[in-house]
């Protein structure tokens, strides 16, 4: 019989809290199979290893410590994901991780995701994570996220939508997690085109937002052709987005205001957007009514002078 390793020997002892260097696999497929012989999710490292600033603090701060090492053993199999600058980098492994990249939208480095043994994206960290408390957290979500995931598999209908919409809801909110939502969004729109979640009329909102946002991006604040673009927009706003866009025309007649009667016009569009804003921001903009459009003289002289600054 062959000796018991070390580590067995540990275990047997009751000694299990001794840290062993995680294992770092380098290859999907592999991952995918120790994953499924385990049960685990897989935490996949996008990363540029020699010369991510962010990357290397994310292996020091929290990837390499021991609280993570030992969340890792029970846990999770992990994935490295590199593209380091390194040139005697194996050219096959680096063709493999950009196609990585590309299969899950990974826009920037360091990117770390949860997936389930058939490579669903199930969670994984915010943009910011600063210790091995914060992953754990992440960690325990993306395995909620995956028992939603394998109830869905077996459900129809409107409770399959509403388990998938939990899983869309539960991802961190950035672009690397876009083409994980628009996945999950296509299946829920499959299970029950009735949007009985609100996930749907929701992204369609944030995507008004979003081309609202880039239609006014190419004008200078100034600009007249602005002020008709923000009428267009005004009528054709979800009204989850019309606070933005009387956001956007306050801020637009305050830029080419001429005229005491501009600044009122603009005054009467403040008026309109307070109601409309949660209270915090509500307070923030009655503050500007209050302080600055008591004397609206006093107001256009300054907003000329500050003008003539540029």
């Amino acid at each position: 019989m062959s000796p018991l390793s070390f580590k067995a020997l540990t275990l047997l002892m009751g000694t299990a809290s001794i840290a062993f260097p995680a294992e770092w696999l380098t290859s999907l497929p592999q991952a995918q199979k120790q994953a499924a012989k385990e049960q685990k999710l897989i935490l996949a490292d996008f990363t540029g290893s020699d010369w991510c600033g962010a990357c290397m603090r994310l292996r020091r701060q929290v990837l390499d410590t021991p609280a993570f090492e030992s969340l890792a053993a029970d846990l999770l199999v992990l994935l490295e994901v590199d593209l380091p600058q390194n040139s005697v980098f194996d050219a096959t492994l680096r063709a493999e991780n950009e196609a990585l990249c590309k299969r899950f939208g990974v826009r920037g480095f360091p990117t770390v995701l949860l997936l389930t043994p058939d490579a669903r994206v199930v969670g994984g960290f915010p943009p910011v994570v600063k210790d091995a408390e914060s992953a754990r957290k992440a960690v325990l979500l993306a395995q909620e996220s995956a028992s939603m995931l394998a109830k869905a598999a077996e459900s129809e209908g409107e409770l399959r939508a509403h388990l998938l919409a939990q899983v869309y809801r539960s991802l961190p909110q950035s672009k690397s997690f876009d083409a994980a939502r628009v996945s999950l969004l296509k299946q829920v729109q499959a299970a029950c085109p009735r949007d009985v979640t609100g996930l749907l009329s929701a992204r369609a909102v944030q995507e008004q937002a979003a081309q609202f946002a880039r239609e006014r991006a190419i004008f200078a604040p100034n600009d007249p052709l602005l002020a008709p673009l923000l009428d267009r927009q005004l009528a054709e706003a979800h009204p989850q987005n019309r606070p933005g866009i009387l956001r956007a025309r306050v801020q637009y007649g305050m830029a080419v205001a001429q005229t005491v009667e501009d600044l009122e016009q603009v005054r009467r569009q403040l008026k309109e957007l307070i109601p409309q804003l949660p209270p915090d921001e509500a307070a923030s903009e009655q503050h500007l009514l209050d302080h600055f459009f008591q004397d609206l003289p006093a107001l256009l002289n300054t907003l000329k002078h500050s003008r003539q600054g540029y």
